[in-house]
């Protein structure tokens, strides 16, 4: 049996599935809207924190990569401090560090959200006041993404490494470091191993390390010719 439909219902029934068709589409284009808007916030972690109340979402004329949008809003979050972004780039490969002008290491330490204790009594810029860079202006600097401190400074003191004109991370460096790798995923640095902040030294010439361990952040200091296997520099590069 051949059913004939009026050229009426054809169009009728064309309409409806082109019409199904545009939703679908809709749709699908909205639902890459919103991935690129999470992309453009920041992250799940930022768009959580707006969701929730816990930031504050403002729309600018001014476009802000992701990297540059978390540093802003950590920097806010944390310090309470407005940033400039520009210096901010990211590089593949490679975790970015941004010290704003005026930043000190008590600050710094003072905001980590979790447990730590410090090695030195009273003010952690007084104890530690040689560093190879300072926050007189702001600055970026990259390092290796990863979790442990670099292999291959293994076994090699501060001494050692500033005979090759190595550039080692500073104390301060390593504190903001842990806080970025926090609030991006909500784990932590040198879990098995330690850092060795060689770009830092106190005032009798020990250089600081930083570690996981038990639960909270941990430091503490060694000479600077002392070496070890868990003992290891992360390598920076300035921008």
């Amino acid at each position: 049996m051949i059913i004939t439909v009026p050229a009426r219902s054809r169009a009728i029934h064309i309409l409806k599935l082109n019409k199904m068709k545009k939703d679908f589409l809709i749709a699908e284009k909205t639902t890459g809207q919103l991935n690129a808007l999470d992309k453009k916030l920041g992250g799940l972690a930022v768009m959580d924190g707006i969701l929730n109340g816990k930031l504050k979402f403002e729309i600018t004329n001014q476009p802000f990569t992701p990297i540059q949008l978390f540093w802003k809003n950590l920097y806010k979050k944390y310090f309470n401090i407005e940033i400039d972004v520009s210096l901010i780039q990211e590089v593949e490969g490679k975790w970015l560090i941004f010290i704003a002008k005026g930043l000190t290491i008590q600050q710094v330490y003072d905001a980590l959200p979790f447990n730590k204790w410090k090695f030195a009594d009273g003010d952690l810029d007084k104890a530690i006041p040689v560093n190879d860079r300072v926050s007189n202006k702001d600055y970026v600097v990259y390092v290796n993404q990863n979790i442990e401190a670099d292999e291959q400074f293994k076994n090699k003191s501060a001494n050692d490494l500033k005979q090759t004109n190595h550039t080692g991370i500073t104390f301060m460096e390593r504190l903001l470091l842990e806080l970025y790798y926090f609030e991006e995923t909500g784990k932590n640095l040198d879990v098995d191993k330690m850092t060795l902040c060689d770009g830092s030294r106190f005032s009798d010439g020990g250089v600081p390390y930083v570690y996981w361990y038990d639960g909270e952040l941990g430091g503490c200091w060694s000479g600077a010719s002392y070496s070890s296997d868990d003992l290891r520099s992360r390598s920076v590069v300035s921008a």
